[in-house]
């Protein structure tokens, strides 16, 4: 351009400017688009897990439904952004803004078009495999210089920021993880804290416990202790001392005490047994205590370390002592699927032989 000038103005014949090269970036605007998509999850990862205490659905249906969450998040936000200030946090940060054609800032309706056209035609509704192939288009019409869908009402403009841009971007990936990480710690707090009455006791117990074994029954503990069920499961089980009764010791409607008893006597039968009751009755009454928070409640955690489903246990947090005793004869044990929550006993000589198995839970407040 600048050799076409200087021959122009040797002949003295003046040239008209050509018009401005679009810039291509199509990197800054990918990764632009991941920030943005990042903050948007994070927040679904808030509500989720903090304010909703929904940690344990897991799988392709549960991820999905969490993206299109997200995407609801971005289509809400991110065209009132566009709209008043011509950028949003990613985008800011790659020196990216979209204007309309002639220049100005989009309208309103035309932010939420341009953002539900993403989501439509670059992301492919956000369905798997899809999205992939309407991205691999996306880059390809854009490469090309052509016209994306989104993009004919409106025109990005780029600003060089040097470092600023990767080093931001790489900051917020790691600020991003660390506030995941907060958002899972925080999620195994229980939802009720401090003195705790029977109805929230039952509700941390009903966490804890969903949150070891998933609602794998149908059984859960109502607002006054007692084991009711909300579906009928006929899968045999062999779990024999099952669903405990509650001994629930209160001083003015505050739970001071929880425990329980179970006895086998002579069994010829193979028996499993569990302290998932245990372990949620402990955690329920224990993490509810108002010392146990984001900085400690892993080392919280490590006070179940070791509990043996088969094996006598006691430990303490705070001011909450607990003990689990188990007395057992004339069973072979064996660890049931690898863990120590659960343990096979197989009665001596096909159960001819003596045998017999007591447990006795208790959690307490120290006097």
């Amino acid at each position: 351009r600048y050799a076409d000038e200087y021959r122009s103005r040797l002949s003295g014949v003046q040239t008209v400017p050509t018009a401005h090269t679009p810039e291509f970036h199509p990197w800054r605007r990918y990764f632009a688009r991941g920030m943005d998509f990042g903050l948007a999850a994070l927040v679904v990862l808030f509500v989720k897990t903090v304010f909703l205490h929904n940690t344990f659905q897991e799988g392709l249906s549960s991820d999905f439904g969490q993206t299109l969450l997200t995407w609801l998040i971005v289509l809400l936000i991110e065209p009132l952004l566009i709209h008043f200030w011509g950028t949003t946090p990613g985008k800011w940060v790659w020196g990216i803004r979209v204007e309309q054609n002639g220049g100005g800032m989009l309208t309103l309706s035309e932010a939420y078009k341009r953002t539900f056209l993403v989501f439509a035609a670059g992301e492919g509704l956000s369905i798997p495999i899809l999205n992939l192939v309407c991205n691999f288009f996306s880059y390809r019409q854009y490469t090309r210089g052509e016209t994306l869908y989104w993009e004919r009402d409106s025109a990005i403009r780029f600003r060089e920021r040097g470092w600023f841009s990767p080093t931001v971007f790489i900051g917020s990936i790691a600020l991003r993880f660390g506030l995941a990480v907060c958002a899972v710690l925080l999620s195994l707090l229980p939802p009720c804290r401090g003195d705790l009455s029977v109805a929230a006791f039952a509700e941390n117990f009903n966490f804890y416990r969903t949150l070891a074994e998933g609602d794998s029954d149908g059984f859960y503990l109502d607002d006054t202790g007692t084991w009711q069920r909300t579906y009928v499961d006929n899968m045999l089980s062999l779990e024999q001392p099952s669903h405990p009764k509650f001994l629930i010791e209160t001083t003015d409607g505050l739970v001071q005490s929880v425990s329980y008893t179970l006895e086998l006597p002579q069994q010829a039968e193979i028996v499993t047994l569990t302290n998932t009751y245990a372990q949620a009755a402990y955690l329920a009454l224990a993490a509810a205590q108002p010392e146990t928070d984001l900085w400690n409640v892993q080392a919280f955690f490590r006070t179940t370390r070791g509990w043996n489903a088969a094996k006598p246990f006691s430990c303490q947090w705070e001011n909450i002592a607990m003990d689990y005793i188990v007395d057992l004869d004339g069973f072979g044990v064996m660890s049931n699927y690898g863990t120590d929550d659960s343990a096979l006993l197989f009665p001596d000589d096909e159960g001819r032989a003596p045998n017999h198995l007591s447990v006795a839970f208790r959690v307490a407040r120290d006097s």
